[in-house]
């Protein structure tokens, strides 16, 4: 898909304007957001606190835990050894990890480098005490974790069906200190992190990224409050959970993994990990698959690779789009925000703006003076120029666009309503009133709306006539 730029930086504009309107009407504490065109950084955005207590700004370039985007870092590490001949997807691990052969559940000596990757090990999910998610207990360390793994079967037969297992990942790094010979966040330094100028990642939260990490937040409580979430080390579970990162340091990890970047993999590997291996089973099935330490997600049109991560306080998505090489990361610092809504949403938004043809960046200056943000009692509306007409979203929502209107153009600001709900005003007409070229009123369907600069002031006044 060839991107026109013009109508990319067209749709970041209002992405920055639409979040800007909506993180903290949907009371996101913080939310940081980045959109990358082959490598290069078109948006850095940052909304709301980094801490809600102290009242600290959030800044673009502030550290967040990303949770499962770790697994994203390990199969890269790991098919990095693969590529030099020190390991093979298709060997048992317990080759390299000889605790294993003594494993009560004979099907755990079979189970494969691959099977962990893609989470077909069958393997338990997070032990049989997973409240160290709940900041019941720490997470485990090296001894705990070999301990816990010795101490549970499997739960299904390997290599039969998708069983997500971050106790699987933590396996995986054990693998890249046994083969590597470096502990693994210092093989994730030297052999991704540093390749790549990562200024904001590391394994854990660094003591150089201290000063930068945000604090997470619970949901809030009965008494209104959201309570603020201690940081915790991730200790072996880190290469399934405890990488510390940046928006546009994702930005710059997933584009690395495009074919042809000539980072990090070759494009062989880069295409292994990218391969469906397993169906994702859930109420929506159909729109999400694995690879190899990668989320293989559609929307719309697009097939994406990335990775959704959940941890205390924090939640994050990246989208990356190999075919035009857009990749959209968000990343939030509490816990109940829809981050792949998010994500999802802003690729939509860039949708709309590429439109089906070239020419869809070519709206008239005529058109361009109508958009803007609109206000009555009853609703709000964004408006924004697309090719011959406006499209009309709602900022409130996380797809703006959805199941919008569809106005045909009539005339010199003046539309008529050609698709809409039949609870809405289908076949009516809008007309947009301006004064000096700018727009003073819009009339939808008989009721007025105002502009963002002057609803302030109509709102008042309306709400004192009576």
């Amino acid at each position: 898909m060839h991107v026109d730029r013009r109508a990319l930086d067209r749709s970041l504009a209002y992405v920055d304007s639409w979040l800007r309107w909506r993180c903290p009407r949907a009371d996101i504490t913080g939310c940081a957001v980045a959109v990358s065109l082959r490598g290069h950084v078109l948006l850095s955005g940052a909304y709301g606190y980094a801490d809600a207590s102290s009242g600290r700004v959030l800044r673009h370039d502030d550290v967040f835990r990303v949770a499962s985007h770790s697994k994203s870092f390990t199969a890269t590490a790991v098919l990095q050894l693969v590529e030099r001949g020190d390991l093979s997807l298709d060997e048992p691990i317990a080759h390299r990890l000889g605790w294993l052969s003594g494993h009560r559940d004979p099907r755990m000596r079979t189970v494969t480098t691959r099977q962990l990757l893609d989470h077909g090990a069958g393997i338990v999910r997070d032990g049989l005490d997973a409240n160290f998610w709940q900041l019941g207990r720490p997470f485990s360390d090296r001894a705990q974790l070999e301990g816990e793994v010795l101490a549970a079967d499997l739960v299904f037969d390997p290599n039969v069906s998708m069983k997500y297992s971050n106790v699987g990942y933590g396996l995986l790094g054990l693998l890249v200190e046994a083969v590597s010979g470096l502990d693994y966040a210092a093989y994730l330094d030297e052999h991704v992190v540093n390749p790549l100028r990562l200024s904001g990642t590391a394994a854990e939260i660094s003591p150089a990224l201290r000063e930068r990490a945000v604090t997470g937040h619970g949901r809030r409580g009965l008494d209104g409050a959201r309570p603020a979430i201690p940081e915790v080390a991730t200790a072996a579970l880190a290469p399934a959970t405890g990488v510390a990162s940046t928006a546009s340091d994702l930005c710059a990890f997933y584009s690395a993994l495009f074919c042809g970047s000539r980072k990090l993999l070759r494009d062989e590997s880069k295409r292994e990990m990218q391969r469906v291996h397993f169906r994702v089973h859930r109420p929506s099935a159909g729109e999400e698959d694995y690879g190899l330490g990668l989320s293989l997600l559609r929307v719309g049109e697009r097939c994406t690779i990335g990775h959704s991560g959940g941890f205390p306080g924090q939640v994050s998505r990246t989208i990356a789009d190999p075919e035009d090489g857009v990749v959209v990361s968000v990343l939030a610092n509490c816990t109940d925000v829809p981050a792949t809504e998010i994500a999802k949403g802003i690729v939509k938004v860039i949708d709309l703006f590429q439109g089906p043809t070239p020419t869809t960046v070519n709206a008239p200056s005529s058109l361009r003076r109508l958009e803007g943000r609109y206000f009555n009692l009853f609703s709000t509306i964004d408006v924004v120029a697309i090719a011959g007409t406006v499209a009309v979203g709602d900022p409130d929502t996380w797809d703006p666009f959805a199941d919008a209107p569809r106005l045909e153009r009539t005339g010199p600001g003046a539309f008529r309503i050609a698709d809409q709900s039949s609870y809405g005003s289908p076949g009516e007409l809008v007309r947009f009133h301006s004064i000096g070229g700018t727009v003073a009123t819009v009339d939808w369907a008989g009721m007025t709306l105002w502009p963002e600069e002057t609803w302030p002031v109509i709102e008042r006044d309306l709400l004192r006539s009576r």
